[in-house]
């Protein structure tokens, strides 16, 4: 016999004496039941759990806090280990079973609990679940849904962006599984939901408390901190594989949706609402639904998790690498046009930056007008109406700014030009959306834009502005005669001007009358590209907004 085996084998006695020990005890009182008829492991916290439940709260006696930790020391000898290395181990299936055991929320000391909940989670983050997986289908799902309530507030998302990375490895939990993962990994939260994945497909009944504790919850947190590595030390790119988590959380959803009920649980949470669309998760089908009830779901929802979002959105406007399908887009701008209706003046104004940013960013001016005319031609011009009215009620407190708005609005480095710039294109954005039919031309002029637009010029016509050359405006007109003798007789000039006058002075035209077919102002080439001056101002604040500064 072996050292290792022999010590093993005294552990086992010393646990044998502590055990009967507690026995006695509990038969005094006249106690009588086995271990599986209450819910708990055979090991060493078995007949803690029969105290527990006789007493309601622990009764551990030294002896037996001694024997615990001594059988931790044991166990820790093999962990963590891969599928490999303890094939051959005699008893690993039990070990893994005592930890679970000795990892029950509100039963063991502090102490007992991390030590045992930080070999768990090494396993978890090193991706050799096999025995535990093993192990969690002989675990009653009720003690599973009480370990998963404990584990997943130490994965909240919102909570984990004001922490530092050395907060991050002081939490016992959070330690055990960022230490333990590949320097490969795609996204510190990849492995764990990964687990999660392959828990949820046992069986429905451990699906079920899997989501019900939880689970659902942070994976909100996830999309509102737009799937972030908020585990990552900050100096590492925090955006870097978004796509892997989001890929990760959505095998999750499919994994779900293959067995009885998962469609109703989830369609019950607000994440049916707000998640990125994907053809395969049938949650997502109705996009119509959804869209509905995206504006009134954000009115009910935190203010922490509003502010997320705007600060996500604002990241995402700011990274010109991204390339968004309609889906992510329209929701995008939906979400925009929601916060712009805050209450919350903060709210009101960070949204109208962000659908600032949306219509000023990817070579695409009016890509944010498409987006609303789509959501207009569902049917929905009602809460559009409302949302329109609302932007320009704000677009009003931009003429004469108070300095809460300023504060709200703006950033340090921006250019002193910018709000007579944002007036202009959002002014723009009222007149591409009012040309495409009468309907909608009413619907824009009720709004107030019009009298916006005459102030807004008579500041632009006035004002000095930044990197703007004038521009002949016959080279914005597709060349049109009769076009160009309109704005000549409403202005009576045709002088050279910065972009923005003529733009806005022929926006005015286009807003005042309906007209069938009249198209917008060219752009000036290079405006819009990179480098111009509207990529310069939006890719300046891309480092001030990052996630978590």
């Amino acid at each position: 016999m072996t050292d290792r085996e022999r010590e093993l084998s005294q552990l086992k006695r010393n646990f044998s004496m502590a055990s009967l020990s507690t026995s006695d005890h509990l038969s005094e009182s006249n106690y009588t039941t086995d271990s599986s008829s209450i819910g708990t492991m055979v090991g060493p916290g078995s007949l803690a759990g029969k105290a527990i439940y006789r007493l309601g709260k622990i009764t551990l006696k030294g002896v037996e806090q001694v024997a615990i930790y001594r059988r931790l020391s044991a166990i820790s000898f093999y962990f963590p280990h891969d599928h490999r290395d303890s094939s051959n181990v005699n008893g690993i299936e039990q070990m893994y079973l005592d930890l679970l055991e000795l990892s029950r929320p509100g039963m063991y000391s502090n102490g007992i609990r991390f030590q045992a909940l930080g070999m768990i989670m090494a396993q978890i983050g090193t991706r050799n679940t096999k025995y535990l997986l093993n192990a969690l289908t002989r675990f009653p799902s009720i003690e599973l849904g009480h370990l998963v309530a404990d584990i997943i507030p130490h994965f909240d998302p919102v909570s984990l962006t004001s922490m530092s990375h050395a907060d991050v490895v002081k939490d016992p939990i959070l330690k055990a599984y960022v230490e333990s993962l590949s320097v490969r990994v795609e996204n510190s939260f990849v492995p764990f939901i990964d687990f999660l994945s392959q828990i949820v497909t046992l069986d429905e009944d451990r699906r079920d408390v899997v989501l019900a504790n939880g689970v659902l919850d942070m994976m909100l947190g996830l999309y509102v901190t737009d799937f972030q590595d908020v585990l990552a030390p900050r100096d590492f790119p925090r955006s870097t594989m978004k796509s892997s988590l989001l890929g990760a959380c959505n095998s999750l959803f499919m994994g779900v949706l293959l067995k009885g009920s998962g469609l109703e649980l989830i369609s019950k949470h607000g994440l049916s609402i707000l998640w990125p669309f994907h053809p395969a998760l049938e949650f997502l089908a109705d996009t119509e639904r959804r869209r509905f009830k995206r504006g009134r779901y954000w009115d009910v929802m935190s203010r922490d998790y509003v502010q997320w979002r705007v600060r996500t959105i604002q990241n995402m406007m700011f990274d010109f690498s991204c390339v968004f399908d309609v889906d992510t887009f329209l929701d995008t701008v939906i979400d925009c046009l929601t916060f712009v209706m805050s209450p919350d003046e903060e709210i009101s104004y960070r949204g109208l930056r962000c659908l600032y940013t949306a219509i000023g960013r990817d070579n695409v001016p009016f890509s944010v007008a498409t987006a609303v005319h789509s959501y207009l031609s569902k049917g929905e011009g009602f809460d559009v109406a409302s949302m329109l009215k609302s932007v320009a009620k704000v677009l009003l407190g931009l003429l004469s700014p108070t300095p809460r708005v300023v504060e709200s609005f703006t950033f340090d480095n921006d250019p002193s030009d910018l709000i007579p710039d944002v007036l202009a294109t959002f002014i723009n954005f009222f007149a591409s959306l009012a040309r495409r039919s009468e309907k909608y031309h009413k619907l824009i002029t009720e709004t107030g834009i019009i009298r916006i637009g005459r102030e807004t010029l008579t500041i632009l016509e006035n004002a000095k502005l930044e990197n703007e050359e004038p521009t002949a405006i016959a080279g914005l007109m597709c060349y049109s005669r009769k076009d160009l003798e309109l704005y000549s007789s409403t202005y009576k000039t045709t002088a050279d001007q910065p972009y923005q006058v003529h733009v806005v002075r022929w926006d005015l035209i286009v807003l005042e009358k309906w007209a069938p077919g009249r198209k917008l102002l060219l752009c000036p080439p290079g405006r819009w590209a990179k480098g111009g001056p509207v990529y310069g101002t939006i890719s300046n604040h891309r480092q001030e907004f990052q996630l978590g500064h």
